[in-house]
């Protein structure tokens, strides 16, 4: 996967199917006569549809000249659908639940005993997944920093599919490594990491010999023994500093485009308040490989995670497509969420400054 997607161009001889299905989409979104649960169903089943011909154009694009005043109008579609989102997701709540907002940063004081291996008293979910059970169920082990500690959230086990497959398939292993710097070169990785993970490191050295900087990776390293069976290693590394390492913590970049003073958070470093974001916090640039702007360490996450295709070549679900997956499952969230019951948000970034909750983004225009 490259690591700066050109924009790119949608055939002319496309447009109505591909208007058909947006107008379908924002028929069952827009409908207040049908049931709650029936209107979700009917949007989601179009959403896979939008997605596929999507998926069908761009491969069928080409470079073109005008092609950045037609991937300006695409975007802009893209964005109505978002904003469509916004509108759907402010309706009432009601009075029985109240939804949670981002907690504030606080170092916790040093007089405070903390449980042997945390790194604040802030209380963790009770459907936190062991590392024991990811190990022996789902071959799957986490790779934390010193400051930063990733925990998962059962409710992956259902929501990302690698997790039924690696169950499936006891050959093959996945791992996830937290990197303590503002990229993957190899120099703030551990050693030790290193030496355990030797082939993934030589992926890392041939993009760094490239001159290439990347926030976000996944990876899929097979093996063939000698009785032909195949193995696989799949690898997702994230680069995830501690609050405030590098001095501009949740720095706030406004941006007064067209829409007018949009706040794009843009940082590889953890912060609670990063925590419950909505699909209705998306912004929209003109990469149509990367088209959402926000980046954090736990939307790196999950764009990464949005990677893994167990029917796609090579295992490894192309650019656009974890984008693309994202909008419907941040409303998924959110309308758990709004259930009372926040087990969508299922990355918990653990730091000294308190638990971070987040789900679904990406890291914009490095990622690959």
């Amino acid at each position: 996967m490259s690591e700066s997607a050109a924009s790119t161009l949608l055939p002319n001889s496309s447009s109505d199917a591909l208007a058909s299905v947006q107008s379908r989409l924002h028929s069952a979104l827009a409908t207040e006569d049908q049931p709650e649960q029936k209107n979700r169903r009917e949007a989601k089943r179009l959403w896979s549809g939008y997605i596929a011909i999507c998926l069908v154009l761009l491969g069928l694009m080409r470079i073109r000249p005008n092609e950045a005043a037609e991937t300006k109008r695409v975007i802009g579609e893209l964005e109505a659908l978002i904003s469509q989102a916004r509108v759907e997701m402010a309706a009432p709540i009601g009075t029985a639940v109240s939804l949670p907002t981002p907690p504030q940063s606080q170092e916790t004081p040093e007089t405070v005993q903390l449980e042997p291996g945390r790194l604040n008293a802030e209380s963790l979910p009770e459907d936190i997944i062991s590392p024991d059970e990811l190990a022996q169920e789902y071959h799957t082990a986490i790779i934390s920093t010193d400051d930063v500690r990733l925990h998962l959230r059962r409710y992956i086990l259902q929501d990302q599919p690698i997790f039924p497959y690696l169950k499936d398939h006891p050959q093959d292993s996945l791992t996830i490594i937290l990197v303590d710097g503002p990229d993957l070169r190899r120099k703030f990785i551990p050693k030790k990491v290193q030496e355990a993970h030797e082939q993934m490191m030589q992926v890392l050295k041939d993009k760094e010999d490239a001159g290439v900087s990347v926030v976000g990776r996944y990876e899929v390293i097979p093996k063939t023994d000698d009785n032909g069976v195949t193995s696989r290693k799949f690898y997702i590394l994230i680069a995830s500093e501690r609050p405030g390492k590098s001095g501009n913590r949740m720095k706030e970049i406004y941006e007064y485009n067209k829409s007018g003073g949009d706040i794009i958070v843009d940082t590889t470093e953890v912060d609670p308040e990063q925590s419950y974001p909505k699909g209705g916090d998306l912004h929209l640039g003109d990469d149509l490989a990367y088209p959402i702007r926000e980046r954090t360490p736990g939307l790196a996450l999950d764009h990464e995670f949005g990677h893994f295709g167990p029917d796609a070549r090579d295992y490894v679900s192309a650019h656009p497509l974890p984008d693309q997956k994202i909008i419907e499952r941040l409303k998924e969230a959110e309308q758990l969420l709004r259930e009372g019951d926040s087990s969508g948000y299922y990355y918990i970034f653990e730091t000294r400054k308190g638990n971070t909750y987040t789900l679904a983004g990406n890291e914009g225009p490095k990622a690959v």
